[in-house]
C-alpha cells in the first residue's frame, strides 16, 4: 500500500492513474456485492461483502476426478444435494453434517 507521503512525491499522471485504479477497484467490489435483492444463495458468505447469486441458484462442487456435488435450496427452503456418486451423510457436532462420496459403496 502506498503511503500519502509516497503518493505526494509521484508525478501527477501517476497519481491520477492510481486514483483511477482505486476507483475501478471500488466499483468492481461494489458490483460483486450487488445482486438480486431477494437472494437466498451467496458466495463467500463470511466476507465483508458476500456475493448474492439469486434465489435457488444451483452450485456445483467437485473436480474431474472427484464426485460432483450440486447443491441448492428448493422451493420449500430445504437444502437439496445431488451427486454423481453415492453419498454418505455423517452427523457432526451440534447442527453440522458431513457429506462425502461413498467410494467403496460400503453403505449400499
Amino acid at each position: 500500500m502506498i503511503t500519502d507521503e509516497q503518493m505526494a512525491r509521484l508525478p501527477a499522471y501517476a497519481r491520477r492513474e492510481i486514483e483511477r485504479l482505486r476507483a475501478d477497484l471500488a466499483d468492481a467490489t461494489k458490483r460483486l456485492g450487488a445482486g438480486p435483492e431477494d437472494s437466498d444463495t451467496f458466495a463467500d458468505p463470511y466476507r465483508d461483502q458476500p456475493r448474492p447469486l439469486g434465489r435457488g441458484t444451483p452450485i456445483q462442487f467437485g473436480a474431474d476426478d472427484l464426485a460432483n456435488f450440486n447443491v441448492r435450496l428448493d422451493k420449500d427452503g430445504a437444502l437439496k444435494i445431488q451427486s454423481s456418486d453415492p453419498i454418505v451423510i455423517a452427523p457432526g457436532a451440534a447442527n453440522t453434517v458431513r457429506i462425502f462420496r461413498d467410494v467403496e459403496r460400503r453403505f449400499l
